[in-house]
């Protein structure tokens, strides 16, 4: 994996755990209420919509499909399967891990009184948020390594602004606290960093193999 990939990967994986720590004993807590209390007071009837917009995009069964989506056409389109697959399998093993941390921590949502929709499940870390940043920052990290640099740069900017709306979102909805979307936004640049990290590793080695036949076929001829 290459070291700027293995270097966000471990930054990302180092904070989660210390996200998840925090939250397991409470360290959190005075500023998720703040956040909180600061969120539902900032409501308006023009804002709410576009919230439950950007997070019905990426609940989970929106979410997967959104990700099927995207690795058949890119499928379709390039005709090779092994970076839409290296995608889907990412976004799944970023919703595994969500879910398992959740049932490990069981940390409770904010109350009911404050939703603006209905969420099910314990808290930490933010599903949505997870899969929000792994699927947008994924995209970039595995389909966008043969991207010219400017489209790639403004491809990450448009990502981490959709992630963090839909994380903006989840605090603004009433169904999560801060912590759990920083643990959430962690979480998924971990996950995206992986899968960037092997896409830039197997291209490096399709580039060898091609070099090494292309030098093998001139040498043939000579």
């Amino acid at each position: 994996m290459p070291a700027t990939a293995r270097a966000v990967c471990m930054t990302s994986g180092v904070a989660f755990c210390l996200a998840a720590a925090a939250t397991w004993f409470g360290w959190t807590d005075a500023i998720d209420t703040a956040v909180h209390d600061f969120a539902l007071e900032q409501r308006s009837p023009w804002f709410s919509p576009p919230m439950r917009a950007v997070s019905a995009v990426f609940a989970p069964l929106a979410a997967s499909l959104l990700t099927a989506v995207i690795a058949l056409c890119v499928a379709a389109r390039t005709r090779r399967w092994r970076r839409p697959l290296l995608f889907a399998a990412g976004v799944l093993a970023a919703a595994l891990a969500f879910r398992l941390v959740k049932e490990l921590l069981r940390h409770p949502r904010p109350d009911t009184q404050g939703w603006l929709e209905y969420a099910g499940g314990w808290s930490f870390p933010s599903g949505h948020t997870t899969i929000a940043t792994t699927v947008c920052l994924g995209i970039v990290a595995v389909f966008g390594t043969s991207w010219p640099k400017t489209w790639r740069r403004a491809a990450w900017v448009l990502a981490a602004v959709v992630a963090a709306a839909v994380g903006i979102g989840r605090i603004y909805l009433g169904v999560h606290w801060f912590g759990d979307v920083v643990g959430g936004t962690c979480l998924g640049i971990a996950a995206s960093a992986v899968m960037g990290g092997v896409a830039v590793t197997a291209a490096n080695r399709d580039d060898r193999a091609g070099a090494g036949t292309g030098s093998e076929a001139e040498s043939a001829e000579g």
